[in-house]
């Protein structure tokens, strides 16, 4: 991935210390998911206010979500 260029921007919803590095050219999809580390689900549902009895997980990074949710 040497041969991309970043660039960074500041988003202006979100946090205001959040920062975006776009790249040119745009990486393929395979290249964005190989870079990342996955969030847990667990995390995600809890910042979502997504009750622990309300996820089904399958693993530590799937789930499916009671549909009481909605």
């Amino acid at each position: 991935m040497s041969s991309y260029t970043k660039i960074s921007v500041t988003p202006l919803i979100g946090e205001a210390s959040a920062r975006v590095t776009l790249l040119k050219p745009v990486p393929s999809d395979i290249d964005v998911s190989q870079s990342l580390a996955p969030i847990p689900i667990s995390k995600i549902a809890e910042d979502a206010g997504i009750l622990p009895t309300e996820l089904d997980p399958f693993g530590s990074t799937k789930a499916k979500v009671d549909t009481s949710v909605l």
